[in-house]
């Protein structure tokens, strides 16, 4: 795989890569693969791996779903996936990336620098202690099980918007787990999007929650609670 598949698969999805998004790419990996040690960002920083299954897996949401001018929230980003890859490609987000651990903050600092990405906020927190914005978007990939996300995010979402869960296989036991979680926080599941990874036949699932109902402010818990008693 090289920058010119990057450019076709997406292309395919209509995604059009122009030359100021390649450079931004080719900088990002340069720059993750250079730093990636000193922060344990990722285990996988081959070419192939990193463009298909960080990059291309990340711009998955936007291949049936509008992000443009949408206020975004990236919980547990680490390295800055999902939410750098669709920011380079759309710019006219307003990006803020949560993470407890401030050295990963760091890195996505200094690459917002690097790539010349304005608008791009880091907050070093808690998501289920976080109090201070509600979003259009709030974006998680992995981080945990669909029941102890949708409380943690439950805070951090406007009525009506949309919280995107990316997950792999096992996407279907923790839905079925999140039953009453949903129906405590009142979230809906509106459309599960099918993600197949082009070269190595991967297949990834996005979960599309809306927010349609207000919570108990008894909710989000502490992760404590929430660990020991999700929902």
């Amino acid at each position: 795989m090289d920058i010119l598949d990057f450019k076709k698969i997406l292309k395919e999805k209509g995604l059009e890569l122009n030359k100021s998004k390649e450079e931004k790419f080719l900088l990002y990996y340069n720059f993750l693969v250079q730093e990636n040690n000193k922060y344990n960002l990722t285990s996988l920083v081959s070419f192939d791996d990193v463009f298909e299954k960080h990059f291309y897996d990340s711009l998955s949401i936007m291949f049936n779903y509008n992000i443009s001018d949408l206020k975004v929230l990236d919980v547990g980003s680490g390295a800055g996936f999902p939410s750098m890859p669709l920011k380079i490609f759309n710019e006219s987000i307003k990006l803020d990336i949560l993470d407890s651990t401030s050295k990963k903050m760091l890195f996505i600092e200094q690459l917002a620098k690097r790539l010349k990405l304005d608008g791009v906020k880091t907050i070093i927190s808690r998501a289920e202690e976080y109090k201070d914005k509600k979003y259009d978007l709030v974006l998680t990939r992995g981080v945990a099980k669909l029941n102890v996300l949708l409380e943690i995010i439950a805070d951090l979402i406007k009525d009506d918007a949309i919280f995107v869960a990316m997950k792999g296989s096992s996407y279907k036991d923790e839905l079925n787990e999140s039953q009453n979680a949903m129906k405590i926080l009142g979230f809906i599941l509106q459309d599960i999007q099918e993600v197949k990874l082009p070269f190595s036949n991967i297949i990834h699932y996005n979960l599309f929650f809306k927010k349609v109902n207000k919570h108990d402010r008894i909710y989000p818990r502490s992760y404590a609670k929430i660990k020991a008693h999700p929902l």
